[in-house]
């Protein structure tokens, strides 16, 4: 998990990125790899058209959603739109393709290292449906920009957003403009440390439990006057990984569960200090993953979304 001391590097995007960035949100950058038929393009949507119909196709080749995060979570959301037929993604991300993101990120592979995940999301999504208009914004959400600031990343006609981004700061900041501007957003909860992907649920922050990312978030929203958010969210204990000096995990303490509260490093105002999580902390620059946890919970919040536009 990247730290919250991270919240302004948006500021510290390179000029060539945000021109980039610009001339994207204008453009649509889209490649020239068109199918090579009408008819093949068609085909690509039929067995879609057979589950929503033609008017739902339509729906979704219509709709704009946003998708802030590339990573284990969201590049599994933004993949799973594109092949659901929807129109434009715009997609926020500062981070690059590293080696530690193959165990688990749609993105990540040997020919796209050190790729902006933005442009390695928007080639492979183009490859998968040529007709998507895929902007790229390849910066840091900063927890401090306002709603009136936000338009320029975040069109009017923007019908949804998924929030996949894992700092916490970030992440309120998302929830009060989506209030401020009313669009719709679901959120992903914490997907790291955990194993099965049969506990995650689709459900109200205010109904979660067990997840210390989602505890956080409760108390911060209810702070700030917000009476729901719809997120995905894990029941499942997070698993205490311990690491040894030469960065593996020791024998005895790979699967051993720990207690929720030992997250408790995520809160950007910890009401109280855990020597546990603070060790965790120490060894790790980041929980431990695979590809089924995070990877469900992005399918998941694009289905979400898919059926609430239609």
């Amino acid at each position: 998990m990247k730290r919250i001391d991270h919240q302004h590097e948006a500021h510290n995007a390179t000029e060539n990125e945000r021109t980039q960035s610009m001339a994207n949100q204008a453009q649509g950058h889209q490649l020239k790899n068109a199918p090579a038929s009408r008819r093949q393009y068609e085909d690509a949507w039929i067995r879609t058209e057979w589950l929503i119909g033609r008017e739902g196709l339509t729906k979704l080749q219509a709709a704009t959603i946003a998708v802030f995060g590339l990573g284990g979570v969201g590049s599994y959301a933004a993949e799973s739109l594109c092949r659901s037929g929807v129109g434009r993604l715009i997609l926020f991300d500062h981070d690059r393709v590293a080696a530690s993101n193959l165990n688990r990120q749609l993105i990540a592979t040997h020919q796209t290292m050190n790729q902006l995940k933005v442009k390695a999301a928007r080639d492979r999504l183009l490859s998968i449906n040529p007709e998507c208009e895929v902007v790229i914004h390849p910066f840091f959400w900063p927890a401090d920009i306002t709603s009136e600031a936000s338009r320029q990343y975040l069109p009017s006609s923007t019908d949804y957003i998924i929030d996949a981004i894992d700092n916490i700061p970030a992440k309120i900041n998302l929830v009060m403009i989506s209030a401020a501007r009313g669009i719709p957003i679901i959120s992903c909860m914490g997907t790291g440390n955990k194993l099965d992907p049969g506990k995650l649920c689709l459900d109200d922050i205010y109904q979660t439990h067990t997840c210390p990312l989602a505890r956080i978030m409760r108390r911060e929203l209810r702070k700030r006057g917000i009476a729901s958010l719809q997120v995905v969210y894990s029941t499942e204990l997070p698993r205490r990984i311990i690491r040894d000096p030469s960065g593996l995990p020791e024998p005895d303490e790979r699967a051993k569960p720990i207690q929720a509260d030992d997250d408790a490093y995520l809160d950007p105002e910890p009401a109280s200090t855990d020597a546990a999580a603070s060790a965790i902390l120490q060894k790790t620059r980041g929980p431990a993953s695979m590809s089924f946890v995070p990877g469900s919970a992005g399918l998941m919040l694009a289905a979400a979304v898919v059926r609430d536009l239609l």
